[in-house]
């Protein structure tokens, strides 16, 4: 088995993150990336795809793993 995380020049809503973003495709854009890797669906998330929050530090330790790396730290949610 095997993955690939495809990236392409990060949009509005993580520009300030980082320089690129992952491709996210849409559910019924799957197929015809598959089909002929389209590249017009290599574009950044449309806005409010993605929802960014806070986390804790231990994310960026590869040792550490488990549900409680994703609550977000430091917001009354």
């Amino acid at each position: 088995m095997s993955a690939t995380i495809l990236t392409t020049a990060a949009g509005e809503a993580t520009r300030h993150l980082h320089p690129r973003t992952p491709v996210v495709l849409e559910e019924d854009a799957a197929a015809a990336w598959l089909a002929d890797a389209d590249p017009g669906l290599m574009a950044a998330p449309p806005d409010g795809r993605i929802e960014l929050w806070p986390v804790d530090g231990a994310v960026g330790r590869v040792a550490n793993n488990g549900p409680e790396l994703i609550e977000p730290v430091g917001l009354d949610v």
